[in-house]
């Protein structure tokens, strides 16, 4: 089977999405099946692809353009590239494709519909125009989790025998714990330390959390530094600030983008991951580390309980209060310890290689679909 994708991604900054397409497309390319990755622009240095894997790369540009390419350019290499099933792997599908060609789309979350006040404008006009008709389109899609696919069925009723739950697999997979701790002093890094691991945006709660750690007293904020992991986002967010503003001094430190490795490197030797979002259609810090054998404060919404199972402290991520309970049992108690034990064994529920099994045989539905069709 010939499956093109919708690499646009992976010519940005990782993120969690980018990551699972990578690592996707490397376990399909295992499975024996020919991948080619359409991309914009050049591939982002932060992936690593399986050698098998063909490229298509356009000549970059801003999103307006990127929005225009997956509309002409990309459909046009699938047709011209003659691919079974073209996966569009984040929300998007080109209007105009071969009538033979599977389409196939994963969608990880609804947060245009659910908090929209959260996203940037301009993505949210974007997802506004083109994840429904992507829905419609679809041969199949795929949600990354019980709680997206309950939302997609909801929002789109007449779309519901279509959808498909495919858990994405835990990461990590390329880079091993190779980074060594050296790093750890540069980033102000002095003592044991949880983490916050996303991009800098009001979804993923961070001013809350910050202002839950300043109401952990000050003598057990002393034996666990915060660590945010992350890039630059927007909403106005201004950390140092914040900092100042709530007296937290070098108990916090903000590393900016780090390294797959050094990332790694950060889960293993983590007290725990903190992760109160108000909404994450999957969450993939949580399963990342798990797989490190570190447990997670995570809020009890949308699908984080579902991933953390039974290794997460669950919190309310509206109340500060509640958030600072949850860092206090994982600072200072032994609830650490016990959800630290069951953290591997969660993240084993979640494989790339049965990921890329059940991926492939929904390229395969999608398949037959097209064939019926004929």
């Amino acid at each position: 089977m010939k499956v093109g994708v919708d690499a646009r991604l992976l010519c940005l900054p990782p993120t969690g999405i980018g990551r699972y397409t990578a690592e996707l497309c490397n376990h399909l390319c295992r499975r024996e099946l020919e991948v080619i990755c359409y991309l914009p622009g050049p591939l982002s240095s932060a992936y690593l692809l399986d050698e098998r894997i063909k490229l298509r790369v356009g000549r970059g540009g801003g999103e307006l353009p990127k929005i225009l390419w997956s509309q002409t350019t990309l459909p046009q290499w699938a047709a011209h590239d003659c691919v079974d099933v073209l996966w569009g792997t984040s929300h998007r599908l080109p209007f105009l494709l071969p009538a033979a060609t599977g389409r196939v789309v994963t969608i990880h979350d609804l947060v245009w519909r659910k908090y929209p006040q959260t996203m940037r404008k301009s993505t949210l006009w974007a997802e506004r125009i083109l994840m429904p008709p992507a829905m419609r389109w679809a041969d199949r899609v795929v949600a990354d989790s019980r709680s997206t696919a309950a939302d997609l069925r909801r929002e789109f009723p007449r779309c519901a025998d279509k959808i498909r739950i495919v858990y994405p697999g835990a990461g990590f997979e390329q880079c091993g714990n190779t980074a060594g701790l050296d790093f750890l002093a540069e980033f102000g890094i002095s003592r044991p330390y949880f983490l916050f691991v996303g991009t800098l945006e009001p979804r993923k709660n961070l001013e809350r959390l910050v202002s839950a750690y300043a109401l952990v007293p000050a003598e057990i904020r002393a034996k666990a530094q915060m660590g945010i992991v992350g890039g630059r986002g927007w909403g106005g967010l201004q950390l140092p600030r914040l900092f100042k503003d709530k007296d937290l001094g070098s108990d916090v430190v903000s590393t900016g983008y780090v390294t797959d490795a050094q990332l790694s490197a950060l889960y293993a030797e983590a007290r725990f991951l903190a992760m109160p979002s108000l909404y994450e259609g999957f969450g993939f810090p949580v399963l990342e580390a798990l797989s490190r054998g570190t447990p997670a404060l995570v809020s009890g919404v949308s699908s984080l309980p579902e991933v953390g199972g039974d290794a997460v402290v669950v919190v309310d991520p509206l109340d500060e209060t509640s958030i600072a309970n949850g860092l206090i049992a994982l600072i200072s108690g032994p609830r650490r310890e016990e959800l630290a034990k069951r953290a591997r064994t969660q993240a084993q529920k979640f494989s790339w290689e049965t990921t890329s099994l059940e991926m492939e045989s929904v390229f395969h539905e999608s398949l037959q679909i097209r064939r019926r069709s004929k």
